[in-house]
């Protein structure tokens, strides 16, 4: 029944370090003050605490490698030590949870720039590993959207890749198999776009918003 919405840029282009809380039932906004300002991250909900990954801290940092945890109960972040292969430095990039593991995707990595890698966090040992993927695995890219399906099947729509083309593509990564597979749904899709969001509700991804040259507008993906 509550929204959180964690960092991001305000306005004055300033990294926000504070963390919003909307009560759906109560229709009410609360602010908390935290340490750690941060934009083009990842959150997600876990069983336990909400998992932010990568992002970035200031205007003159790279991509920031730390991850952290929200605790929903003191509403304070706390740092997470991790071991295994990480994504380290990301930022731009998509992350879901499926089966007690953060899978995360793509993004702009510091050294590297535009990435297709896939890398898998354990939430209860904390131990990351990085991926082999095969099959038709899209470009490279940052700004995108991810969504699960069924458990174990990420959606991956949109973004822009390292030559600065925005994409309206649709591809699959089967986190089991971890086979890559691009789908062209039926209808009218979604203009290319970045920075948008994506959500699945009852099988149906939802996409809205997002730098598209026109703002507002929803589209809907059924039968994924």
């Amino acid at each position: 029944t509550k929204l959180y919405l964690m960092g991001g840029l305000t306005d004055a282009g300033a990294y926000s370090s504070n963390v919003h809380v909307y009560d759906t039932l109560a229709d009410a906004w609360t602010t908390y003050a935290t340490s750690y300002a941060r934009a083009y991250h990842t959150a997600n909900v876990n069983a336990g605490p909400v998992v932010l990954s990568g992002g970035v801290a200031t205007t003159a940092s790279a991509s920031e490698p730390l991850l952290l945890t929200f605790d929903t109960t003191t509403n304070a972040f706390s740092a997470q030590a991790t071991t295994g292969s990480s994504p380290g430095s990301r930022r731009g990039h998509s992350a879901v949870i499926s089966h007690g593991k953060l899978y995360v995707w793509g993004g702009d990595d510091a050294s590297a720039g535009e990435t297709q890698t896939i890398h898998a966090l354990d939430l209860t040992s904390w131990l990351w590993e990085e991926l082999q993927s095969s099959g038709s695995r899209p470009y490279g890219r940052k700004f995108h959207s991810a969504a699960i399906v069924g458990n174990h099947r990420m959606y991956v729509f949109g973004g822009v890749d390292a030559i600065g083309v925005v994409h309206n593509d649709v591809h699959v990564l089967d986190l089991t198999t971890r086979l890559w597979s691009a789908t062209l749904p039926s209808g009218t899709p979604p203009t290319a776009r970045q920075l948008h969001s994506a959500l699945l509700v009852d099988q149906s991804v939802y996409v809205f918003g997002g730098y598209t040259g026109q703002v507002g507008d929803v589209s809907r993906a059924r039968g994924m």
